[in-house]
Formats: C-alpha cells, structure tokens, sequence
C-alpha cells in the first residue's frame, strides 16, 4: 500500500489489560518512512506482575480522513525477562495475529474458589430414622444432596468510571443458574472507596444442591459500582458451567 505522506505512531498494551485506560501511545510522526518517537511510556505496577504480561506494541498510520492503517506487530512475552539493559533493539514487525475493531473485551479480573461439601452422614442418618422427605427420590440420590460454596476474594483492575466523587464503590452478585429470581440472589458488601481492586473476602453458599445437578446448572457473578442516588453500574462478569448440562 502506497501512502503519500506517512503518519507514523505506536500503541502499545500489557496484555491482557486492551482496556482503553490501558494503552498507551506515542505522538505521531508525520511525512516519514522512518519514524523516530524516542518517547518512553511508562506502566506503574510491580516487577513480579510483570512476568504474567506480555508487551503489545502495534505500528499504524495515522489518518486525517479516514480509518487509521494497521502497519505491523510486535509481542514480547515478559516472563523472565531481564530488565538491567536499556540497550534499544531491532524487532522485525509481524502480520496481525487478531482482529482490532472487536470491541473491547477485558473488564478485569475477579479471584474465586469453588468448593462442593457433601451432606453430613451423620445427619442423613438420622434422617432416616425419623423419615423425613426432603423432597428426592427414593433412590441412592435421595442422600446425595450437598451445598456449593462460591468464596468471591477479591477483584482488580476493574474498569471504572469515575463518579463526582471520583470514587469507585464495587460489589458482587451471584445467581445459580437458571434461578434468577430476587430469592436466589445473594451479593457481598460494598466496598467503599476502594478503587479498582475491591477484596470482598466472601463466601457465597448455595443449600440442598446435588453433584448431579449442579452438572446442569451454571454460576453467574457479575460486579457492580454502587451509587446511592443514581443506578449501580455495570463494570462486568462472569460465568461458569459447573458441569456437562446446558
């Protein structure tokens, strides 16, 4: 492709961070083949959360008129990196490995444990004894009736807007699919002020739940920024299938 006057920037991303508050860019350079920015585009965050990140840096050109043209690629994995030599070097530009205009997808990240408890043996026993129908078969399955529990610890680099008060105040809802009645909600605290990466420390628990039909069932958690006056906003979610069901 042959353009007259070349207009030269970089975009580069930690991935998997392609939010728009993660890019970052240089100027453009216009009128040259050979570009030279000599800007440096600084990321604050610690040295071991680097080695999960890969450094994303894309080459276009700059349009007045139009859409922007993808020029090349370059990913530099940073796991084990070394970083002690600023020596610049050469990294031959690749073909693009995804599509760009998707919309943006990352929303952060939420830490969560799950864990099945089987029934108390002691307690089926004695249920048994005294015949009480809790509502199963007959059959083997009628003692096989447990409780999920859903620990949602923390979440981080949450994609927020700021509010007037330029405070994010984040909470997480769960449902156990396909219940989505208010009966089968259940959400942690707010957290106050407390920017992108809330610790909730919660343990979500859902009763008289079978491995078996868990297998049919999905999880939802979806976290919110609460707002006392207007309505909470959406900032993402997530959902599991716990088995092999729809």
């Amino acid at each position: 492709m042959r353009i007259q006057r070349p207009n030269r920037y970089v975009k580069v991303y930690l991935l998997p961070d392609k939010s728009k508050s993660g890019k970052r860019k240089t100027k453009v350079k216009k009128h040259t083949l050979n570009p030279e920015f000599n800007e440096t585009l600084k990321f604050h965050m610690s040295l071991s959360g680097l080695e999960t990140r890969t450094l994303w840096l894309t080459v276009w050109h700059s349009d007045m008129f139009g859409r922007n043209d993808f020029l090349g690629e370059v990913r530099m994995p940073l796991e084990n990196k070394i970083f002690d030599d600023p020596t610049p070097k050469w990294y031959p530009l690749q073909e693009r490995t995804e599509p760009f205009d998707d919309p943006v997808a990352y929303k952060g990240e939420v830490i969560v444990g799950l864990k099945f408890v089987p029934p108390d043996p002691t307690q089926q026993e004695r249920d048994r004894e005294v015949g009480v129908d809790r509502g199963a078969s007959k059959s083997k399955k009628n003692w096989s009736r447990g409780s999920l529990h859903v620990l949602v610890k923390e979440a981080r680099n949450l994609q927020t807007r700021a509010k007037n008060s330029g405070t994010c105040d984040p909470f997480c809802k769960s449902y156990l699919l396909p219940d989505k009645g208010r009966s089968g909600k259940q959400k942690t605290g707010v957290v106050r002020r407390s920017g992108g990466s809330p610790v909730w420390g919660h343990t979500f628990i859902y009763k008289d739940v079978s491995l078996q039909e868990l297998a049919e069932r999905g999880l939802e958690l979806t976290v919110w920024d609460h707002d006392r006056i207007a309505s909470n906003e959406f900032l993402g979610g997530v959902r599991f299938n716990l088995g092999t069901g729809t």
